[in-house]
């Protein structure tokens, strides 16, 4: 039986790995998935979709990145990788916590939203917003003043059987530019890259140990707008459905799947039962100003 040196709980999933992750929260249970080193073939058989460097079928995914890895889902539950030679590890491993993680997800019918998640009492608000919108340094905001991270970039919301959303703990660190260190005071020559080529770093975050998935209290959109004060507003219906659609990690990945119809189900339900709530920040908002109205408007949710 094969041996795995590293063992983690993510997302709902317990990972057995031959890759080491410092993102992911070391755990012991029975592994749902497994992560390993090995040979990666060059073309699945009977693909029902293909492009220079993604194709799928039913059962498997295969994934081809350049200066980094080949990478291989298969059984639902099998990640395959097979490096480039002389690449860095970072960034590998990095497309595996990326697409590789919304490609599971979406195979297990979870919903991944692409957003950070903050613990507040005993529920989960997420953060999301277009990359760019500044929900890592929104979520640095409120992890100085005290808010437990749950998640970033992936944060995977599913239905109990009362059919309440609920959100799986994630990735313990936050993924931010050197710029956005450098407003809060920190260098980032102090942390690790994320890739090599790219002035993004992990920043580790400290939560406590448990595993518990949390109900969802409500989902916030960041609208970055130079044209508008600072200001929320609710949204719901169908501009909430279109909302968590367009924020939904791999969202171009379900038609490849073959899941747009269970995605369309789960998102139809979160829409109905979550806040979903649109926050305008405009542009020159300094990220401690906008924590403290961020702080303000969740003590209101």
């Amino acid at each position: 039986m094969r041996s795995f040196p590293y063992t983690y709980y993510t997302n709902g999933f317990y990972i057995a790995s031959e890759l080491s992750f410092p993102e992911l929260e070391d755990a012991t249970g029975t592994p749902t998935a497994f992560i390993s080193y090995g040979q990666v073939p060059e073309k699945l058989e009977n693909p029902t979709f293909e492009s220079p460097y993604q194709q799928a079928n039913q059962e498997e995914y295969l994934l081809d990145v350049k200066n980094a890895a080949r990478y291989w889902l298969k059984n639902n539950n099998e990640i395959i990788v097979q490096p480039y030679e002389n690449v860095q590890i970072d960034d590998v491993r990095v497309y595996v916590l990326s697409i590789l993680m919304g490609v599971l997800l979406h195979k297990h019918n979870l919903l991944p939203i692409h957003s950070c998640c903050i613990k507040v009492n005993e529920a989960a608000v997420l953060i999301a917003g277009d990359s760019g919108a500044g929900k890592s340094t929104i979520s640095l905001g409120l992890y100085r003043k005290g808010y437990e991270i749950l998640n970033d970039d992936i944060s995977t919301v599913f239905l109990n059987e009362e059919k309440t959303p609920f959100v799986h703990p994630g990735y313990k660190h936050l993924k931010l530019w050197s710029e956005s260190l450098e407003k809060y005071g920190y260098a980032a020559t102090d942390y690790r890259k994320l890739r090599s080529e790219i002035e993004k770093y992990s920043f580790p975050i400290n939560r406590s140990s448990t595993l518990a998935a949390l109900p969802v209290k409500a989902v916030i959109i960041l609208n970055p707008n130079a044209d508008k004060e600072l200001s929320f507003e609710p949204i719901s219906g169908v501009k909430a459905f279109d909302t968590l659609n367009k924020n939904t990690f791999g969202r171009n990945l379900l038609k490849i799947l073959g899941k747009e119809a269970s995605h369309f189900k789960l998102c139809s339900a979160v829409a109905t039962k979550v806040k979903v709530i649109k926050v305008n920040r405009p542009e020159g908002t300094k990220p401690a100003e906008f924590a403290d109205y961020m702080e303000e408007l969740i003590k209101t949710i």
